[in-house]
């Protein structure tokens, strides 16, 4: 199973004293998130605490997981958590100064096409044009999900 492998070799790294970089734990992430394992979060809160700093990746990569949460889970508890999570993660990235893009502003549109939320997806909308940014065929095709 590749989350496991990839467990397997953050844990030789380590032990081996190799310095883990950020973009290494995205790569990982990335795994855990495709095999829709809990793993991500697991270690997006070990990043948290013990470094390197979290990138806009990192967020985006977690914001996708709890956002693919939300469309497939049917544990209300779990949708529940996934739909809290996600709006404290997009807040917690702006706190720490890191500027949602295009692909964040999507996952939130998702997000809200999810759970049927036109007054979030409009104001996520009107805060991705003020910054600049241009919509695209994904964004429009979220907003009309809604």
């Amino acid at each position: 199973k590749d989350t496991q492998k990839v467990r397997s070799l953050l844990d030789d790294m380590k032990k081996r004293g190799l310095p883990i970089t950020i973009a290494t734990y995205n790569r990982i992430m990335r795994v855990f998130v495709k095999a829709k394992d809990p793993g991500a979060v697991d270690l997006f809160n070990t990043i948290r605490r013990d470094g390197p700093q979290p990138n806009l990746e990192t967020y985006t990569i977690l914001l996708t997981y709890h956002c693919d949460k939300v469309g497939y889970s049917d544990d209300e508890e779990e949708t529940a958590f996934s739909c809290e999570t996600i709006l404290l993660l997009f807040d917690e990235m702006k706190r720490n100064g890191l500027e949602p893009d295009l692909n964040v502003y999507n996952i939130m549109l998702e997000y809200c096409a999810h759970v049927r939320d036109k007054r979030k997806s409009l104001k996520f909308f009107e805060e991705l044009k003020f910054r600049g940014l241009v919509a695209n065929i994904n964004t429009y095709n979220a907003l009309m999900a809604v």
